[in-house]
């Protein structure tokens, strides 16, 4: 059964879709709906699927957002664009992130089970369907392995390649590194230093293929850790630069070229808390240090990114459980 998921922010729509898949299409099967594209590129990084049909405005990532991320790391998926607008750049668009269709609504049901039809027919048709699919998924797994550090089981994962895929395993391993540094590099700020495993596919000795395999695998490893200080450095310094300001995730995700969602895991993980905390504990630690300098209230609430003293004065004293005034006052003892 294939797996399909649809996103659309109109509810009685993301129904109606998935009600007729489930209940007309033989051999898919609508397993989640989402109501925005960001909610699908979240649940992408975990799991995955073989169709996505997908509105093209949504409030926070678009359509055309998404299928141009599932295009770059997820090219398997094939993917459906809905709208209520016939129009060309739109439709430009899907054609460059190799959309399978592009359907305007209202949606015409006839027409979306022909084009589910003519899937089907490519899925069947397409030997090498399952092949790509789960190198794909290998493609995914080290990439997560990677963002979460943990070296012990990519590691093994590469030594079970071995057992699986017994011939060609050097130059199926390139193909594997070599998909992986794109992707590390397309979801980097960080121009990341050239990466050559051409020795894999040069060796015919399994072992010696083995030992080059764990050692570029180090190297990635080594290559996005050392990519995680310098962008960690990179968010602290516009942060810094722009926390008096009506400062957002979206706003540093853009700035640092990742997207929100990666961020904020990102941000979790190699900062240790969570976005809006850590910008709440700077614009404080900052308004402490302005007050202990005899600046006015209304002048530290404004350069703290604060348009009305009052919230200011009130979200201070949750924060150190005392006003502005007893702050100093307390201080200076």
């Amino acid at each position: 059964m294939y797996k399909v998921i649809v996103v659309d922010d109109e509810l009685m729509i993301r129904k109606g879709v998935s009600s007729m898949i489930n209940a007309e299409i033989d051999d898919f099967e609508c397993v989640e709906c989402f109501k925005d594209g960001i909610d699908v590129i979240e649940y992408l990084q975990d799991h995955d699927a073989d169709v996505v049909i997908s509105d093209i405005r949504m409030i926070n990532v678009s359509g055309i957002e998404l299928a141009k991320y599932i295009y770059e790391n997820k090219s398997h998926i094939k993917v459906i664009l809905l709208s209520g607008y016939s129009d060309f750049d739109f439709a430009k668009a899907a054609v460059k992130y190799r959309v399978t269709d592009y359907i305007l609504k209202p949606t015409d049901f006839d027409e979306l089970k022909n084009v589910f039809d003519g899937i089907r027919k490519e899925f069947s048709d397409d030997n090498g369907m399952q092949e790509r699919r789960k190198f794909n998924e290998n493609i995914q797994q080290l990439y997560s392995y990677i963002k979460e550090n943990n070296s012990k089981a990519a590691h093994e994962m590469i030594d079970s390649l071995f057992v699986e895929i017994p011939r060609n395993i050097g130059f199926y391993i390139y193909d594997l590194y070599e998909s992986l540094y794109e992707r590390l590099s397309n979801h980097s700020k960080i121009v990341l230093k050239p990466f050559d495993a051409k020795d894999l596919q040069t060796q015919q000795d399994d072992s010696k293929i083995t030992g080059i395999a764990h050692n570029l695998l180090d190297e990635l490893f080594a290559m996005y850790n050392g990519e995680n200080d310098e962008l960690t450095e990179l968010i602290k310094k516009y942060i810094d630069n722009h926390f008096c300001e009506d400062i957002s995730l979206q706003s540093v995700a853009a700035d640092v070229a990742l997207s929100p969602v990666y961020l904020s895991r990102f941000f979790k993980k190699n900062i240790g808390a969570n976005f809006s905390d850590y910008i709440l504990s700077l614009r404080m630690e900052k308004a402490g240090n302005m007050l202990m300098q005899n600046k006015k209230v209304n002048d530290v609430s404004i350069a703290c990114g604060f348009k009305n003293s009052g919230y200011f004065s009130k979200v201070f004293k949750n924060f150190y459980n005392c006003t502005p005034k007893e702050y100093v006052r307390k201080s200076k003892k």
